[in-house]
């Protein structure tokens, strides 16, 4: 699925953003991307480590930006 979204989505950087670190930030991860968990309960998981953690939406303007 990452790969078809790298080929309709030209240009750097691809970020995904989810909730899910084994299906979310595990497999954009393992397509190049950027994984950004956003975890609201703020419960650690073995199953992937994410590049970045927010805990609101609301931190990812500021990290899309610096990107």
């Amino acid at each position: 699925m990452f790969d078809i979204a790298s080929d309709l989505l030209p240009g750097e950087p691809r970020i995904m953003v989810g909730d899910s670190l084994a299906n979310d930030i595990a497999g954009a991860q393992a397509a190049g991307w950027t994984g950004v968990w956003l975890s609201r309960e703020g419960a650690p998981s073995p199953k992937a480590v994410p590049d970045l953690t927010i805990r609101s939406l609301r931190e990812l303007l500021p990290i899309a930006k610096a990107l």
